[in-house]
């Protein structure tokens, strides 16, 4: 646990950094017990950055109750973050039921954004409900969605280049 020395306070972001510390560590557990000395101990408000942390490491960490219990008590609506990090874990863990509810909701955020529906498509492939990929393909080729492109920069010796990737939907 941390160390509570007198003259230092750790505000928001210092529990953010720990709370991401303890995603990829799989340390469930203590960012639990992070977030809970936040809100009681240093009375910081949690903001959408702390739920969408604490989401994370339920979700990876298949614990999709206590995630969802997290999520009805936030006292604001969840965001991208928040349902992607659901998502996210939903696809660790193949919950179909709760990955269509994280689309549903990025979908109310962004209607544009494909990327979301192309998740939802490739969590039915994964299960081998062929029906269900079609409709999904067939929704977004109606809604003319598109999805983001990937992106990355190499440096080298002082040249910048950029790769990008693209996939029609």
């Amino acid at each position: 646990m941390m160390r509570q020395w007198k003259d230092v306070k750790p505000d928001g972001v210092t529990f953010v950094g720990l709370l991401n510390a303890c995603t990829y560590g799989g340390l469930v557990e203590q960012g639990q017990s992070y977030f809970d000395l936040m809100t009681r101990d240093y009375a910081i408000e949690p903001q959408i950055e702390h739920y969408g942390c604490l989401i994370d490491i339920l979700g990876r960490a298949g614990r999709f109750e206590e995630a969802m219990e997290v999520i009805w008590g936030m006292r604001m609506p969840p965001d991208e973050v928040v349902c992607g990090s659901l998502l996210n874990g939903c696809k660790i863990h193949g919950r179909i039921d709760l990955t269509e509810f994280s689309v549903k909701k990025l979908v109310e955020i962004d209607p544009n954004n494909g990327g979301y529906g192309v998740m939802l498509a490739n969590v039915y492939i994964e299960s081998g409900k062929w029906d269900e990929v079609e409709k999904v393909r067939k929704v977004l080729e109606e809604q003319n969605a598109h999805k983001t492109p990937g992106c990355s920069w190499i440096e080298t010796y002082a040249v910048k280049n950029q790769q990008m990737v693209s996939l029609s939907l």
